[in-house]
C-alpha cells in the first residue's frame, strides 16, 4: 500500500514538473513572438528608459520670456498658466512680463500657442526676443 502511494506521488510530481515545463514553453514562445514584432517595426525588447533618449526642459530663445512661473525653464506648465491667466484663474506664481512673448502688449492664448509650438520644436523663437 505504501509503495503504491509512492508511486502515485512521484506520478503527481512528473505532473505537475510536465505542467510547469509547457508553461515555460509557451512563455517561451510567446517572448519570442513580441521579439520578432518588435524587431519588425525597429524597436527594442529593452523597455528601460534611457537618460539620452528622455525629453529635457528648454530654457528658451532668450530665457527667461516664456518662462511664465519663474521655474527656471520653460515647460508646458507655462503654457497651462497663461491659459489659467485668460481664463481668469489666478496662477499662484506667474510672471506677466515674460508671458507676452510675442509682444503685442497682450496676454492672450496665442502667447500660450507660441510657448507649446516652441517646446514642440516647431518654431526656434519668439517675437520679444527681438531679431
Amino acid at each position: 500500500m505504501r509503495s503504491r502511494a509512492g508511486v502515485i506521488q512521484v506520478l503527481l510530481l512528473l505532473l505537475a514538473l510536465s505542467v510547469i515545463a509547457a508553461s515555460s514553453v509557451s512563455i517561451m514562445a510567446q517572448q519570442k513572438r513580441v521579439e520578432r514584432q518588435l524587431s519588425t517595426i525597429g524597436a527594442s525588447p529593452n523597455l528601460r528608459p534611457s537618460a539620452a533618449i528622455l525629453p529635457s526642459p528648454a530654457r528658451g530663445p532668450c530665457y527667461p520670456v516664456g518662462d511664465v512661473n519663474n521655474d527656471g525653464v520653460i515647460k508646458p506648465d507655462d503654457v497651462q498658466i497663461i491659459l489659467n491667466y485668460v481664463a481668469g484663474i489666478k496662477p499662484a506664481v506667474f510672471t506677466p512680463g515674460r508671458a507676452d512673448v510675442n509682444k503685442d502688449g497682450k496676454i492672450t492664448s496665442v502667447d500660450a500657442q507660441l510657448i507649446k509650438q516652441f517646446l514642440e520644436d516647431k518654431i526656434k523663437t519668439f517675437k520679444a526676443c527681438g531679431s
